[in-house]
């Protein structure tokens, strides 16, 4: 076990240490054209170097690290079917509970997932699913008898989701609305494959939470940043507020998830109620009125995730922003079950971004829960736990390569006003001074945990300090802390890079002139935000898709996402903010290189966008390397795509910190 993780390390080093040593000697890197190449209507980036291919190439065969991720247990409760990369890519299997024997492989898989539900006979999965990156969700079922994917709609290019089976799984009921709308349109239809559907309910204002089993109502809550839970009644379409029942003047209200109970009497609301803290309510269905109430010992509480809710037993994850925890209650009274003794880590690093796949499921009778965990040293594994007593243990005995063990703390940093910044610091063993790299996650308003990470991985097994901070903005550390970088306050979190950067540059382990920042999406528009107002701190940057002009990037974006950035960012009237809070603004003050990638499908920050940065990089002769993938959306979905963006990085920062 350990000469695998081993041999992993050495193709890394080895590979690195070549290029590296080219470098000394004087020998450039293979390079790519100095200006992106146009090839009609299609943008074609610098092509990889001879290093790159070697690399990715030895990536691709050194040995893996399987995670076992999105756990379903079946209807009767005697079976997990659940997603692992035992062979070196996303497949479906199913094991027995407490079976020794090996799990057995169902179906290979592709694309994005997001909520899969088991159909009531238990025959099949039904899931949404993003197969091109282009945030057009498909619903599909995967027949388990056959292992064959099926399309339940034709294939318009909609944003779909569901299903929520109704009237015992009679009919099912989904949504479906273009890409570029905002709000909930529902729909009906019986469970054959070809039926017709039906819309039942529309709303521009309001997102879907969860359906009664007898379909006549289900749970909306007011996007984008819900602050009350309402009832609707399909059959009339008037609404109801649940939670709160009034409206409240200070805004600070937020919904972090709700359920119906299985007999639809109840409805379970996890809110912070207007404060820091973290509640769990059980409402009474007809009336609102308040039966129970659980509350987080810690405060800020932090936010609810997989909220789930069979037989007697609510679960969910507490997300804590560096790190999750597993909460179980009795749904009857929201007293605690025992705790769960589950090491340092998480249901799966950034779980609460829409991108995540499901990491928590609850058994019909609600006796068994099976939830997915990683840590900094064991890829994502999945756990059965007894929810009477805690107790747990692993699903499957397959053996698994596992990394080096990794040294893993969490710290707080202080900021310019004192505020406090939690941080993940992820180290090699040894006592040397390395050089760092500050990985900033994406998505505003998520957070980095600490957990098991490919990229990660690699950073580690070349001789990086990797730190991980969750500046304000981020969630996990209450809703003040959530909210402290909204619109012009978006300075403030940049400010807080600054901290960070000097903070690491006394620590012991830190090279300070070997420092790198890099990112994705929102965490690419703070990379370039921290490379032009604390150039200083960084000798070398890396952006992945990110977010370079604020203007540009609301005129582009439509749908439930231009809703998120009016609120996140500030609305177009009001561009003075925007100019002042948007990378395109300092472009002048970038010094250090900067690495670059695109997708050509994105529709979160269009290639257009990145080629704007690229294009004003290269007017400005700095240094920049563009890596465009015209296939990709705003996640790397193909495995080549992904092996070629780790080497490109892997050599990129290699060549610039030396």
């Amino acid at each position: 076990m350990h000469s695998i993780s081993a041999s992993r390390r050495r193709v890394v080093v080895a590979l690195l240490s070549m290029v590296v040593a080219g470098i000394a000697q004087g020998a450039p890197a293979t390079q790519g054209p100095t200006q992106p190449v146009a090839s009609g209507s299609a943008i074609v980036g610098d092509p990889p170097s001879t290093e790159d291919l070697a690399l990715a190439a030895a990536l691709a065969q050194a040995p893996g690290y399987a995670a076992e991720f999105w756990p379903q247990i079946s209807p009767d409760g005697r079976l997990v079917f659940f997603m692992a990369t035992y062979e070196g890519q996303r497949a479906l299997y199913t094991q027995r509970v407490g079976s020794t024997a090996a799990p057995k492989k169902v179906a290979d898989l592709k694309g994005r997932f997001r909520h899969p539900k088991f159909s009531p006979d238990g025959k099949s999965i039904y899931f949404s699913a993003d197969v091109q990156g282009d945030e057009a969700f498909m619903l599909k079922r995967l027949v388990l008898a056959t292992g064959a994917v099926e399309d339940i709609e034709a294939a318009e290019k909609l944003n779909r989701d569901g299903p929520w089976f109704v009237r015992g799984g009679e009919a099912l009921l989904y949504t479906a609305r273009p890409t570029e709308a905002a709000g909930l349109v529902l729909y009906e239809r019986a469970v054959a494959v070809g039926a017709v559907s039906t819309r039942i309910y529309a709303n521009e204002k309001v997102s879907l939470v969860d359906v009664r089993n007898d379909g006549k109502q289900v749970l909306v809550s007011q996007d984008p940043f819900g602050d009350a839970v309402l009832q609707v009644d399909l059959s009339s379409g008037t609404a109801r507020r649940l939670f709160p029942v009034q409206k409240r003047a200070n805004q600070n209200t937020r919904i972090l998830s709700a359920r119906y109970s299985d007999d639809g009497s109840r409805v379970f609301v996890a809110t912070n109620d207007g404060g820091e803290s973290t509640h769990l309510l059980a409402l009474d269905t007809k009336t609102g009125r308040e039966l129970a109430r659980f509350t987080e010992r810690r405060t800020p509480g932090g936010d609810v995730q997989s909220l789930s809710v069979q037989g007697n037993t609510l679960a969910y994850v507490l997300d804590l922003g560096t790190h999750h925890e597993v909460r179980m209650l009795d749904s009857r009274t929201l007293r605690p079950r025992p705790s769960i003794q589950l090491p340092l880590g998480s249901e799966s690093p950034g779980a609460n971004h829409p991108n995540a796949n499901v990491g928590l499921s609850l058994s019909p009778d609600g006796k068994r829960l099976a939830v997915q965990w990683s840590t900094p040293s064991v890829p994502a594994r999945i756990h059965v736990i007894d929810t009477l007593t805690g107790a747990l243990k692993p699903l499957t005995q397959v053996a698994r390569a596992l990394p080096e063990p990794v040294e893993a703390e969490v710290v707080q940093i202080p900021s310019f006003d004192d505020t406090l910044v939690p941080a993940i610091v992820y180290r090699p063993k040894g006592p040397q001074r390395r050089p760092v790299i500050v990985s900033i996650h994406g998505g505003f308003p998520f957070a980095s945990t600490v957990g098991f990470n490919a990229s990660l991985s690699n950073y580690l097994a070349a001789g990086y300090v990797v730190v991980e901070p969750n500046v304000r903005g981020s969630a996990g550390s209450g809703p003040a802390y959530e909210r402290a970088d909204d619109g012009a306050k978006k300075l403030d979190a940049v400010r807080d890079f600054r901290a960070v950067g000097e903070w690491i540059a006394k620590q012991p382990w830190a090279d300070s002139q070997r420092m790198a920042v890099m990112g994705a999406s929102a965490g690419g528009y703070h990379t370039l935000m921290t490379l032009a107002h604390h150039p200083q701190l960084w000798r070398a940057g890396v952006a992945v898709v990110p977010l370079y002009d604020a203007q540009v990037s609301l005129e582009e974006t439509d749908g439930d996402l231009r809703v998120f950035m009016d609120r996140e960012l500030v609305p177009l009237s009001e561009p003075a903010t925007l100019k002042a809070i948007s990378p395109s603004t300092y472009v002048d003050r970038i010094r250090a290189p900067v690495f670059v990638y695109a997708g050509g499908r994105d529709v979160r920050t269009p290639a257009s966008q990145v080629y704007m940065l690229v294009r004003d990089l290269r007017e400005r002769n700095r240094k920049v390397e563009f890596m465009f993938a015209g296939d990709e959306g705003h996640s790397k979905g193909a495995s080549a795509t992904q092996l070629q963006l780790q080497a490109r990085i892997l050599r990129f920062l290699a060549h610039e910190l030396k």
